[in-house]
């Protein structure tokens, strides 16, 4: 019976010595930012304004962005685009995966060559027909999904 009491009275000590276990948490930025540099305003003054466009890392890849009457047009700052009226016509943007560069091999057992990617690395502008609402002077922009056409964000902007 002793012996059975010191086995448990044992077996308490090294669970409480042990070290309890680590929960790992993921952190997803799903974030869309999307504002003007300038004069917060819905209404654009000149030909061409620039705007913040930060897309978080888990929704770079899955989002493409469709501009009624104008399109966006990058500058030395990935991050910072100019938003350019342009009437009558339709723009889709979106990232694309692209080959950062090219590694040679360090030993004759490695291969020829290494290649790096880098997941939706560049901005991409293709056509996306014409607008039928040219004469109302609106810049039609919409966030939306490439799996099920959400629409994470939208907004209107009024060219002077």
């Amino acid at each position: 019976m002793r012996l059975f009491a010191i086995f448990i009275f044992i077996g308490c000590i090294k669970s409480t010595q042990s070290q309890p276990d680590k929960i790992k948490i993921k952190k997803e930025d799903y974030s869309i930012y999307f504002f003007n540099l300038g004069k917060k305003s819905d209404t654009i003054q000149s030909l061409t304004n620039s705007f913040v466009l930060k897309l978080g890392v888990s929704r770079r890849c899955n989002t493409f962005i469709e501009i009624e009457n104008g399109k966006l047009v990058e500058t030395t700052n990935d991050s910072i685009f100019k938003l350019v009226y342009m009437p009558g016509m339709n723009y889709r943007h979106l990232y694309k995966d692209s080959i950062v560069t090219e590694v040679p091999a360090k030993s004759a057992i490695a291969p020829a060559k290494t290649r790096l990617y880098q997941q939706c690395g560049i901005f991409v502008t293709q056509v996306n027909g014409s607008s039928g609402n040219s004469q109302n002077r609106t810049i039609g922009i919409k966030f939306k999904s490439f799996q099920n056409d959400t629409i994470y964000l939208s907004n209107k902007y009024y060219f002077k």
